[in-house]
C-alpha cells in the first residue's frame, strides 16, 4: 500500500504518542508495584498509622513468615493477640511460625487454642497431625488428619499426609486411595502426584507411576525425589535411555545427598 508523507507523519506521531503513554504507565506501574511488592514495608506503614489494629500486626507477621523470618512474625502475632485475644486465626498463624521453627510443643498449644475458639476450623487439626507425624506418633497423626478431612474434605495436605503414613505402613491400597483424593481436590499439588507415583511404582504399575511422576515434575521441575522414582519406573520397563536421563537429573538437582548417591550407583549399573 502506498502512503503519502502526511500519512507517514501521522503514523510516526501516533507511534510516538503510544510509546510515551506506555513509558508513563510503566513508570507509574513500577512505582506502585515497588510500594506493594515489599509487603513488610507496606504493613510497617499500616502499623505506624494504626498501632491499635490487630489486623495490621497480623498481616505484617504473615509477611515476615512468608520470607522465613519466623521470630519477627511471632513478635507481631504476639502483639496482634494482645489486641484481639479471641480471634482464632491469630493463634493458628503463630502456631505455624513455631511449627516452622520446630518448636512443636508451643505450636501445639497455639493450634489447640485455635480449635478451642473455633472447633470447626480444620487447619489446626492438620498441623497437629503433622506434629505427631514428625515426632513419630503416626497413629495419633492419622486421628487428627482424619478429623481435619471430616471438617474440610478438600484439605489436600491432610489427604496427602494420610497417604504418606499408609505408604510407610505398606498399606498401599489405602495409601493409593488417599493420594488419589489429594490430587483430585488439588490437581496442582506436586508432592501428592509424586507420592502417588511412588505408591504406583511399589505396586508394580510402572506406566501409571510414570504418568503421575511426570505430572509432579511438570509442576515442579526440581522435584528430585520424583525424578528418581521416574527413573526407577523407566528402568523397570527397560526404557534404559530415559532412566539414565532421569538419574542424571537427580544428580544435577542436588549432587550431595543420598538420592544422588543412589542415582550414581544405578547409572554405573546401567552402563
Amino acid at each position: 500500500m502506498i502512503m503519502d508523507s502526511k500519512g507517514k507523519s501521522d503514523t510516526f506521531i501516533t507511534k510516538l504518542s503510544l510509546v510515551l503513554i506506555i513509558i508513563t504507565l510503566s513508570i507509574t506501574s513500577y512505582s506502585r508495584n515497588m510500594v506493594w511488592k515489599d509487603e513488610i514495608k507496606l504493613w510497617e506503614d499500616v502499623v505506624k498509622k494504626s498501632p491499635n489494629k490487630a489486623r495490621a500486626y497480623n498481616n505484617r507477621g504473615a509477611a515476615y513468615a512468608d520470607t522465613g523470618q519466623y521470630e519477627m512474625a511471632i513478635r507481631d502475632y504476639n502483639q496482634s493477640i494482645v489486641l484481639h485475644p479471641e480471634f482464632y486465626l491469630l493463634y493458628y498463624n503463630r502456631g505455624n511460625a513455631y511449627f516452622e521453627l520446630g518448636q512443636y510443643d508451643i505450636a501445639m498449644e497455639d493450634f489447640k487454642k485455635a480449635i478451642a475458639l473455633k472447633p470447626d476450623f480444620g487447619d489446626p487439626y492438620t498441623k497437629i497431625g503433622l506434629i505427631f507425624y514428625n515426632t513419630g506418633y503416626h497413629e495419633q497423626a492419622i486421628e487428627f488428619l482424619k478429623k481435619a478431612i471430616e471438617l474440610n474434605p478438600y484439605d489436600h495436605f491432610a489427604w496427602n499426609n494420610i497417604g504418606v503414613i499408609f505408604m510407610e505402613w505398606d498399606i498401599l491400597d489405602d495409601a493409593l486411595e488417599a493420594l488419589k483424593k489429594a490430587v483430585e481436590v488439588n490437581p496442582d499439588y506436586d508432592k501428592a502426584w509424586g507420592n502417588l507415583g511412588i505408591v504406583l511404582r511399589r505396586k508394580g504399575d510402572y506406566k501409571q507411576a510414570i504418568e503421575s511422576l511426570q505430572r509432579a515434575i511438570n509442576l515442579n521441575p526440581s522435584y528430585q525425589k520424583a525424578w528418581f522414582n521416574l527413573a526407577l519406573s523407566q528402568e523397570m520397563l527397560r526404557d534404559i535411555e530415559s532412566a539414565k536421563k532421569g538419574y542424571e537429573m537427580v544428580i544435577k538437582i542436588e549432587p550431595a545427598n543420598s538420592l544422588a548417591e543412589e542415582a550414581e550407583k544405578r547409572l554405573k549399573d546401567l552402563k
